[in-house]
């Protein structure tokens, strides 16, 4: 057992040491990657293994004793850290070496405007790299987009946008539909959508592996409102035993059209899913609800221990945040591909890698030391893969393409 959060402050000791009632502690100065201010705090040994870091000054040791002996679990206390007796969990590698990874954080380009973001999609493309983190914000209100560069592959991308009108509300998604199939034709896959304005004009983002010849297909299913996790899956499995892989579960059909639901007017919510003409298998699915254990570490130990049992049985993580309905939401949804068995390894990390917005040398470090031992930066953000076939880990309005 081990600690598995990360140090996200800079402490200094700046004074002497301290005893009270058998105990030693420190003043130091501490300042979080994300702030430019120092705080005066305490640093204290519960024993040879762990410190914790509590908020209070030196000259309060009585104050001090009380929040230390509130301590009952160093582990499961986000104000302590605890020594491993093996090799750091950052540090951690995959037991099998599948690829290492490169990553690129550039500034954002808004997808509103089309000409600047595919100037970027395609000029990071021409060089192996591939968008994996779209708009996220980083320390200093800047924005950036993230791209990953595989190793051991030679692949080019190219990146298109089709502008699209719906004539009228009920032609939204179908307009979106037949837009995503008539760019599959071409080896196009949907990688992003976006509204400009409140007229119903869109454009629509897709992306070229250049060193592949497939086609695509994209195919839908409908669910009504009040969805409980067999229905979704009856569907799944249903559109999954076609060769159809889901890429998304978000929108709701608002308009009229006989096909859907035998015409009831209910707002039913749609899976949409993609069929590759070089893949021959089919998919299955898993859901399983989110751990909801007390703590942020509990909750990620719960998430390695759950992900790893499901690849055990072929299934890999490919939504951590799938909304059932209103009220239940951020379900995990496992997928299993019949040409795919081995799903490969991954690795839970306690904390979301744009959590806390982080400083951009330090989350350039972070993406690039994860990379360079193995492990694939996930739509999920803070789990990583060392397969490249499973690093869909989201199902939202940005794909990552696999």
């Amino acid at each position: 057992m081990r600690s598995r959060i990360s140090l996200i402050g800079v402490v200094q000791i700046y004074g002497s040491i301290s005893k009270y009632d058998n105990f030693f502690y420190y003043p130091v100065k501490y300042q979080k990657y994300s702030t430019t201010s120092e705080e005066n705090r305490v640093l204290t040994f519960l024993n040879d293994d762990s410190f914790c870091i509590i908020n209070s000054t030196s000259n309060n040791p009585a104050y001090i004793k009380l929040e230390r002996n509130s301590i009952s679990n160093p582990y499961k206390d986000n104000r302590c850290y605890v020594k491993s007796n093996v090799g750091l969990f950052t540090a951690e590698k995959p037991k099998t070496l599948i690829t290492t990874a490169n990553f690129l954080n550039v500034d954002a380009v808004n997808s509103t405007s089309s000409t600047a973001f595919l100037s970027q999609l395609n000029e990071m493309g021409k060089n192996g790299y591939k968008i994996v983190a779209y708009n996220n914000k980083v320390y200093g209100n800047q924005t950036v987009n993230s791209y990953m560069k595989l190793a051991n592959q030679n692949t080019r991308y190219s990146a298109i946008v089709s502008d699209r009108t719906a004539s009228s509300i009920s032609n939204i998604y179908f307009s979106w539909l037949s837009n995503l199939n008539e760019n599959g034709k071409s080896g196009y896959q949907f990688l992003h959508s976006v509204r400009p304005s409140t007229d119903l004009n869109f454009k629509d983002y897709f992306l070229k592996n250049e060193n592949d010849n497939a086609s695509y297909t994209y195919d839908s299913g409908y669910l009504s409102p009040l969805v409980d996790t067999n229905q979704l899956i009856n569907v799944l499995n249903k559109l999954g035993q076609e060769g159809c892989r889901i890429i998304q579960f978000k929108q709701y059909f608002t308009g009229n059209h006989v096909e859907i639901l035998d015409n009831k007017e209910n707002q039913p919510k749609i899976v949409t899913c993609i069929n590759s003409s070089k893949h021959n298998g089919t998919y299955t699915y898993r859901y399983k609800d989110y751990p909801t254990e007390s703590t942020r570490l509990e909750r990620a130990l719960a998430l390695q221990s759950m992900i790893n049992a499901q690849a055990k049985d072929g299934y890999r993580l490919v939504s951590r945040s799938l909304d059932i309905s209103a009220t239940k939401k951020n379900g995990l949804l496992f997928m299993k591909d019949s040409e795919e068995l081995d799903v490969g390894e991954f690795k839970v990390f306690s904390e979301e890698i744009f959590s806390n917005t982080p400083i951009l040398k330090y989350l350039n470090k972070r993406f690039n030391q994860q990379g360079q031992i193995g492990w694939l930066y996930t739509n999920a953000e803070f789990v990583y893969a060392n397969n490249p076939k499973s690093i869909q880990a989201d199902l939202n309005d940005f794909q990552i393409i696999e």
